[in-house]
């Protein structure tokens, strides 16, 4: 049988990509609970998903940057080629990111303000780390989304937006190598680009910068993020020539679950050797690929359940709310006090850590459904509305279906 060109896989989203996305931002989270000191040392026995898929779990913020390379490909390298206007395109990028980024800085702010509060009146004891690294100086690079570029020794403020910085410099990489492309009116000069950028940022990764794992961020994170992002690219401009094999229809759902199995092997592997992460973009790449040549097969059907659809929608808004979320649960447990937190965990034996983990994952859903309703499409709109030259009414829709779009 020779694959067609799918119909849902040639709209502006496709829907199992997305809840891919929203899955990776809960193991994201979950990562965070296990391999959080604080939360090992309150809940000595473990729980039972203290695994190595999620005590490993940083691989899938390379997921992201590739997803991202993919979507962002699709929507403006594919389909708006001809029609590219860079400054929309920022604009565009801007509304998608900064609101949220600029709530979740504004929350961390606030909160710290409190907490500086109750230090004052000896209800809570510093932990000197967190303030020395959330300054005045981290604020000001985390409010310009300079802190994956090489501007800060540490991470601070809402830890997980270093991504957001690098993708947001990575998007501005990506329009200039697209403008450039359409001004010689060639998409394939756009790719060769593309392909250049990848070697170049994993040869300065590898040996420039002497890397053995892709586990940085603060630390010139942006060149992670290159790389993933512009492979994410590449491997979409790869579909359309992947489509002309004939594969035949029952092998299509044991490749697809090959790609998926992998890769998630590869994120339970890499604590053991962490070279192998750099083959985390490549198979992420891959398993994209396989979900988008058949997308009528069993394992994008399975997600494209509502629950996942749901989860993937939100992602965004999971992944930066999160370790808030996880910094006011670990203030909370410090006001009960560990000797309460002990007697419990000693009793249950694994249990209380478990129960703890599932209430924190509720009430990060919960933030980040109310986030998503209040902060990211209303962010959104506000920013197309007021630089937008376009006005686009349907990008409120658009960025609840395709959250990279």
């Amino acid at each position: 049988m020779t694959i067609g060109q799918p119909s849902q896989a040639d709209s502006r989203h496709f829907l199992p990509l997305d809840s891919l996305r929203g899955i990776a931002a809960v193991c994201v989270v979950v990562h965070h609970f296990v391999t959080s000191e604080r939360f090992t040392d309150l809940f000595p026995h473990k729980s039972f998903l203290d695994v190595p898929l999620f005590q490993n779990g940083w691989p899938f913020v390379d997921l992201f940057f590739v997803l991202s390379g993919i979507v962002i490909t699709l929507n403006y390298a594919e389909k708006r080629f001809r029609s590219f206007a860079f400054r929309e395109f920022f604009v565009r990028r801007l509304a998608r990111i900064y609101p949220m980024h600029f709530a979740t800085l504004l929350l961390y702010v606030l909160f710290r303000l409190i907490k500086l509060g109750f230090i004052a009146v000896g209800v809570l004891h510093a932990r000197t780390t967190a303030i020395e690294s959330d300054t005045l100086y981290s604020f000001s690079i985390n409010l310009l989304l300079l802190h994956a570029l090489g501007f800060a020794n540490t991470l601070s403020w809402n830890a997980p937006s270093w991504s957001i910085s690098a993708e947001f410099y990575t998007y501005i990489l990506f329009g200039v190598v697209l403008f450039y492309a359409r001004s010689r009116q060639s998409i394939r000069v756009f790719y060769l680009i593309s392909l250049v950028l990848i070697a170049a940022s994993a040869l300065l990764v590898i040996f420039g910068m002497h890397k053995t794992t892709l586990e940085f961020h603060y630390d010139f994170g942006i060149f992670r993020c290159v790389i993933g992002f512009f492979l994410g690219a590449l491997a979409l401009g790869a579909v359309p020539y992947l489509r002309s094999i004939p594969i035949r229809e029952p092998l299509q759902t044991p490749i697809q679950a090959v790609f998926v199995v992998s890769a998630f092997i590869l994120v339970c592997i890499v604590g053991w050797e962490p070279l192998v992460s750099f083959m985390a973009p490549l198979v992420f790449a891959a398993m994209f690929v396989s979900l988008l040549l058949f997308p009528q097969r069993a394992i994008p059907r399975l997600l494209s359940v509502r629950a996942l659809v749901w989860l993937g929608r939100r992602s965004y808004s999971i992944y930066m709310i999160q370790a808030f979320v996880i910094v006011i649960a670990q203030n909370f447990l410090d006001v009960l006090g560990p000797g309460r937190i002990g007697k419990i965990d000693a009793a249950l034996s694994g249990q209380a850590s478990s129960v703890a983990l599932a209430v924190l994952l509720a009430v990060v859903l919960f933030s980040a459904d109310v986030t998503y309703r209040w902060v990211e499409g209303p962010g959104s709109a506000f920013v197309l509305k007021h630089f937008s030259r376009k006005k686009e009414r349907e990008f409120g829709a658009a960025s609840r279906a395709a959250p990279n779009a």
